[in-house]
């Protein structure tokens, strides 16, 4: 089958025959909302952090990055969201 034998069969246009052919058959969905600001193997280093001491599951979480190296540049709702995510 050619694009336009398809065309003349089902009586649509060759553009619209080459875009049902190219395109996926289910729509993309776009991501929405906001990208993460901690990655992935900085939660699992938060985690392996605050497992591996009492002290620091008993720090308030906002001061947990003022204890944390490299965390300290996040603000407390960053850190909020990393540790419900764990």
């Amino acid at each position: 089958w050619d694009y336009s034998s398809l065309a003349r069969l089902t009586g649509k246009t060759i553009r619209q025959i080459e875009y049902a052919c190219q395109s996926p058959l289910t729509p993309r969905k776009t991501r929405s909302g906001r990208r993460p600001l901690i990655s992935t193997p900085q939660k699992e280093s938060l985690r392996r952090l605050l497992q591996s001491d009492i002290l620091y599951r008993k720090l308030p979480w906002s001061d947990l990055r003022y204890y944390i190296p490299g965390f300290e540049v996040y603000g407390e709702g960053a850190i909020l969201t990393a540790l419900r995510s764990l």
